[in-house]
Formats: structure tokens, sequence, C-alpha cells
């Protein structure tokens, strides 16, 4: 597919760097106090467990990038890397498509890949993103930082007739 649209976002949230810096803080004091207990006379495989668990969560976190590509075929769009192939949406199977505002802890839960009362949704930071109705009803909101971008793309495969659009 050749996307007239492409957009990447990125956890970059500093309170949440903050959270798993904080949490990896407090394994490390615990295991040093754990061996400087005089009791304990060598390292347990288990204080590595205690540091990888949340240095495993810094990575998947900052790792964690939502790609969102429309053009003329379609939709597609992956959270990588929990998505290694990209998700296809044909305009076929599309019954409308616009932009919307939405509060993510109020209709999804969070930010992240959320199942609502409208739905489903991938989404990263923010509230705007495009909300897609598909034939069959169900309903997929795909957060975006760039709205007047993804807004011009929809108008332009609306006047085409490729798609139909309502804004709101």
């Amino acid at each position: 597919m050749n996307p007239d649209f492409f957009e990447i976002q990125k956890f970059t949230q500093t309170w949440v760097l903050a959270v798993l810096i904080l949490v990896v803080l407090l394994m490390v004091r615990f295991v040093i106090r754990l061996l400087k207990d005089e009791k304990i006379k060598k390292i347990n495989p288990l204080f590595f467990l205690i540091f990888l668990i949340p240095l495993a969560a810094i990575f998947l976190t900052f790792s964690l990038r939502l790609e969102t590509r429309i053009g003329p075929s379609g939709i597609s769009y992956r959270f990588y890397p929990l998505h290694i192939k990209q998700t296809r949406v044909d305009w076929g199977n599309v019954d409308s498509a616009y932009i919307r505002q939405y509060n993510a802890t109020k209709e999804y839960g969070g930010w992240g890949i959320r199942d609502g009362k409208k739905g489903r949704a991938y989404n990263v930071s923010g509230d705007t993103g495009l909300q897609i109705i598909f034939k069959d009803k169900e309903r997929l909101l795909i957060g975006t930082k760039k709205p007047e971008e993804l807004r011009k793309e929809l108008e332009a495969l609306s006047a085409s007739g490729r798609i139909k659009c309502y804004y709101r």
C-alpha cells in the first residue's frame, strides 16, 4: 500500500518513565538491603529476576509505537512490537470514517490496545483519533497526533468516492 498519510506515535509521557525508574530504584534498594543481611551468603538468581522484570517493562514501554498508514486502498496499522505485521483494512469494509475527540480513560479505560463500550482503540496519548465504523457496525478508533493532515487525507479520499466521511 502506498500511503498518503503516515504517522508513528510513541509513549513519550515523562510520568511513565518516572514511575518505571522509581520501581527500578525501589528494587535496587530492596536487593541491597537483602545483600547486607548477614544471613544471605550468596546471590540468588531471584535477584536478577527482580531487576529483569522492571527493566523489561521499561524497554517494552519505550519500544512500543503505533504506526498508521492511510491511502487509496485502505488503512494499515500496528502496535509494534506487539504486532509484527500490519493489520490492513480495505475501504470496501468501511462504512464511514471521521476524526473525533475522545476520552481515553472514560471510553476505553486508558491508552494502548483497549476494548471499550465504543469498540476497540489503539492509542498512545492525546484525545483525537480516527473513528472507523465498519459495515458490520464494529468500531475501531486509532489515535492521531496529526488530525489536520489526516482530515485532508480523508477529504481527498472522500472526494474521490472511495469512502464516506462524516466530519465532526
